[in-house]
């Protein structure tokens, strides 16, 4: 939601968007996030889980892999897609001063959520080959349940644990205003 409506006018153009999309266009749809109609549809790695190949192979297979609108089969030309209502997805990334993967891959563990750590945080750990450096890439998925700076902090600690600082952070693509460290956001 960017503004009017709210999460419910969200899910409300999902569901519309996708039954066009597989009534009209014979596109199998499956909804997820705040949309979702089965608890596993969720998140959306679990609907993309196993790939294209994956979901050929299991689509329409049994009910519970059916789409939620649309045909029980990949369309010929189009494939499949998934259609979400959610908050903004932050991309966001922090380099550390150092080219050890490792390191990078063992903050991106312990802040994650499917590991144990923030909600609302997927982490991976990266080697930046043109830069030499590691990177900690996130994607944020509730800037409201954990803040950019909450996941910096965790970062710039785990990291000063192994000798290692943060060299700068980034931000992939847009992020709202709300979102950003205050001095950052009254500067916008």
């Amino acid at each position: 939601p960017v503004s009017g409506g709210g999460m419910p006018r969200c899910v409300e153009l999902a569901w519309l968007c996708g039954r066009r999309l597989g009534d009209e266009l014979g596109i199998p749809v499956f909804l997820y996030e705040a949309a979702a109609t089965r608890p596993e549809r969720k998140n959306l790695a679990s609907v993309r889980e196993g790939q294209f190949e994956g979901l050929r192979a299991r689509i329409g297979s049994a009910p519970a892999r059916a789409p939620d609108f649309g045909p029980p089969q990949i369309h010929p030309t189009a494939g499949a897609t998934a259609v979400g209502a959610r908050k903004f997805l932050i991309a966001y990334n922090v380099n550390l001063a150092s080219n050890d993967v490792q390191l990078a891959k063992r903050i991106a563990r312990q802040i994650r959520e499917k590991d144990g750590g923030f909600k609302c945080v997927k982490a991976m750990g990266f080697h930046l080959a043109d830069r030499d450096l590691a990177q900690v890439s996130m994607n944020m998925t509730d800037y409201e349940t954990t803040s950019l700076p909450t996941v910096y902090e965790a970062i710039e600690r785990l990291a000063g644990e192994a000798g290692v600082q943060p060299l700068e952070s980034e931000l992939v693509g847009l992020a709202p205003a709300a979102a950003l460290p205050g001095d950052v956001a009254r500067r916008i």
